[in-house]
């Protein structure tokens, strides 16, 4: 059981790490004005809620 919960923790830190990029891109785009990227980023933030 323990290896299922070392692959849960895993995963759920990979998909953490995603968001934080995610949201990285998405301020990255506001500051550089760029909307479609933008709304790319915003795109991708929210399929990984």
């Amino acid at each position: 059981m323990d290896n299922i919960k070392d692959f849960a923790n895993k995963q759920g830190d990979h998909g953490q790490q995603m968001g934080k990029k995610a949201e990285e891109y998405v301020k990255n785009a506001k500051d550089k004005g760029g909307e479609k990227v933008k709304d790319e980023a915003q795109k991708f933030v929210n399929v990984n809620k």
